[in-house]
């Protein structure tokens, strides 16, 4: 993470008080260039970075997320922290921390009485107007004390983010033949030991639309994949409902959105099949992070508890858990 700092006159003397704030980079690519997600005051016509003052008991992470969605009105997931400004300022060090964030879903603004009485709305601009907005900082410094410093202190953390962070390509597309080898041979220097005609199949079944694959790129490199069958082929929803089966993100790539993104498009295209989705989950920790996603989607479990080995486990009967136990979900999906 980079560490950047901003004098005010009064330099870092007499420091009696420390303030931690937490700002959300919220990213999206829209007509073919990264946008950010900026607050702008109508009262004042003046924009930030959506963000605030951390809660007592708030983890920085916590206040980005909270601020954003309370500012905004978007559920946003934290992909990487990405700078900390310090400015010293009135006896008091303030430390802003900026995430790079990601939209996941719809909420509701909860404004206060002063963000609304500033007529605050959230806006999309692209990067660069956004940066230069921002670059105007010294206009401002004789004629509205407070532009200035709001515009300085987003200047300051809108230079030091990686562009190439906001203008990787990043996409969804169908498996390709190749993609069966590069596969293997990531998951072998992950440690794995994994079947190579698993994906050839994979592969013959995209061809004949039995199965649909969806791989996730990040500038060319394959990132991860995830298959949907137009029918469950096992448990409680075989022959029902379109299933989500064999989800990975390659460890390179883990905790950047990459899932999410898979996960998205995979749902989209389900819709063709039902209104409903469904996935199996293992129970260990293997499946921890996959497990959280889940949940965080909306996928709930369809009643029928944990099945083994493709059968229903009855009470009490014994088994091993291992990638065979599962847990089976389920999602209405909403999309047009």
């Amino acid at each position: 993470m980079v560490i950047r700092t901003i004098y005010r006159e009064e330099g870092k003397q007499n420091i009696k008080q420390i303030r931690q704030g937490a700002r959300g980079i919220v990213i999206d690519r829209r007509d073919g260039c990264p946008h950010i997600l900026l607050n702008y005051a109508e009262q004042e016509e003046m924009y930030d970075i959506p963000g605030g003052g951390v809660e007592d008991g708030e983890s920085l992470e916590e206040g980005c997320i909270r601020e954003v969605r309370e500012e905004t009105g978007y559920q946003v997931e934290i992909l990487s922290k990405a700078v900390e400004v310090n400015e010293y300022h009135y006896g008091i060090q303030f430390v802003n921390t900026y995430f790079i964030c990601r939209v996941v879903n719809q909420a509701e603004t909860h404004l206060t009485k002063e963000e609304a009485d500033r007529h605050l709305v959230s806006k999309w601009v692209p990067y660069e107007q956004a940066k230069q907005i921002f670059s105007e900082y010294e206009r401002y410094k004789q004629t509205c004390r407070r532009i200035y410093e709001f515009y300085l202190r987003e200047y300051t953390a809108l230079s030091c983010v990686k562009e190439t962070l906001l203008e990787a390509r990043i996409g969804v597309r169908p498996m390709r033949k190749e993609d069966c080898e590069t596969i293997v041979q990531t998951f072998l220097s992950q440690g794995w030991n994994p079947n190579p005609n698993v994906y050839e199949t994979y592969f013959q079944e995209q061809k004949e639309g039995k199965r649909e694959v969806f791989v996730a790129e990040v500038d060319g490199k394959m990132a991860g994949y995830i298959t949907l069958v137009p029918r469950a082929k096992h448990g409680p929803f075989a022959g029902t409902y379109p299933e989500l089966k064999d989800f990975n993100v390659f460890e390179a790539f883990q905790k950047n959105g990459i899932g999410w993104m898979l996960m998205e498009s995979a749902e989209k295209q389900a819709k063709k099949y039902g209104d409903v989705v469904t996935l199996g989950v293992g129970l260990h920790a293997g499946y921890g992070q996959a497990q959280r996603m889940y949940s965080r989607r909306g996928y709930l479990p369809d009643g029928s508890g944990v099945w083994y080995r493709n059968e229903k486990l009855k009470p009490y009967a014994s088994c091993v858990n291992n990638d065979d136990l599962v847990l089976y979900l389920y999602k209405e999906i909403k999309y047009c």
